[in-house]
Parts: structure tokens; sequence; C-alpha cells
């Protein structure tokens, strides 16, 4: 005997899907755009990615809450098709978005590089609680990790408001 009130709906959370979908799409059609050719390569390939990722979520919604509707029985559950962490709370989806945008902001002020670090060291120290000198050092690694495949591959970093690294890169 299964209480309905207590299996989640498999459409809760889509809305986020759907944004990720309409974000995705248009950074791909921006993308198409951008001159010379081989600078829409890697957005066009990572928004197309995104794409085919929330398609394949909302297929999967869509699988999942086909039993209920035939009344067959058969439970989302069981089929492994239900997600319970995308039921998060609004509060922690805003919480992750609010890195996000910190993410952005950071980048603008600093540069891709030092804020890729930045950001890696601040969210292992914060939210994954790893002592502050691991926290550190991985964020460390990220800034030579980035500078290094900028170097291997002749990325021209986007410029910043305040970029501490030129010298260097």
């Amino acid at each position: 005997m299964t209480d309905d009130a207590l299996t989640p709906n498999p459409w809760a959370g889509a809305w986020l899907t759907v944004v990720m979908l309409a974000i995705s799409a248009a950074a791909f059609a921006i993308a198409t755009g951008f001159v010379p050719a081989t600078t829409r390569y890697f957005p066009l390939i990572i928004s197309a990615a995104c794409i085919l990722v929330a398609l394949v979520d909302l297929g999967r919604r869509a699988f999942a809450s086909a039993p209920a509707r035939r009344g067959d029985g058969g439970s989302m559950a069981e089929a492994g098709l239900l997600n319970h962490v995308a039921n998060a709370p609004p509060g922690a989806i805003i919480k992750y978005a609010l890195w996000f945008f910190g993410y952005l902001l950071v980048i603008w002020l600093v540069s891709l590089v030092l804020a890729s670090g930045l950001f890696v060291a601040a969210f292992l120290w914060r939210e994954a609680k790893a002592r502050w000198w691991t926290a550190l050092l991985s964020g460390v690694i990220v800034i030579g990790l980035v500078i290094l495949a900028g170097n291997v591959f002749h990325i021209r970093w986007p410029a910043s408001l305040v970029d501490p690294l030129k010298p260097l890169l």
C-alpha cells in the first residue's frame, strides 16, 4: 500500500530544466554568429550538450509520469527514474544560484583565471567543509591548470575590470 501524497511529482522542479533549456537554446543561437568560426565551436558544443541533457530530463520526467497516467500501478521509485535530489527546496536552488552569479561577478572583476581558483577554493571551504589549506591548494592548482591550458591551446582570455595576472598570461 502506497501513499500518493508521499510520492513526489515527477514534474516538481521541471521549471528549472525549462529555464536551462531556454538559456542553452539562446546561447546556441547567439554562438552561431561568432566570428571567426573557430570561436563558435566551444560554445556551440557546450550549449548543444546542455540542450540534450535538458531534453533527456524532460523525457525522463514524462516517462516517469506515464505509469501513473496508465493506472498500472508502476511507481517511479521502482523504475529507478525518481531523482529525490531534484526536488530541492527553493532556498537551496537560490543558494547555489548565488554561488554561480557570484562566480560570474568575480570573473568580470578579476578575470576567468583567478576567479576559477577563487571559486573552487571558496566553494570547497564553505560548502564541502574542506580544510582551509586544502581548499587554498585546490584553488592554486586550478589557477595553474587554467594558465597551462591557456598557454597550450593559445587561448586569449576575456578582459576583466582588474586583471592581476595579466603579466603572467
